[in-house]
């Protein structure tokens, strides 16, 4: 297993963490928007390039538009 898969978990686990104990909608959303880009890099780490560019474009750019206005 790569070293970068195991930080990009962590760091997708910390921020999954702050978005569940977050005050502010705001921020849970930029949380969420991390998680997303983290999910969409061990996707790309793993060779899967389509389903991290289909994460990035429908989850993180459009549902997350949505979230925010």
């Amino acid at each position: 297993m790569s070293i970068a898969i195991v930080i990009l978990c962590a760091i997708s686990a910390i921020l999954a963490l702050t978005m569940l104990f977050a005050r502010s909608p705001i921020t849970s959303a930029i949380c969420l928007l991390g998680v997303l880009i983290m999910t969409a890099g061990i996707y790309g780490l793993i060779g899967e390039h389509m389903i991290a560019t289909i994460q990035l474009v429908v989850y993180a750019g459009a549902i997350m538009v949505l979230f925010i206005f």
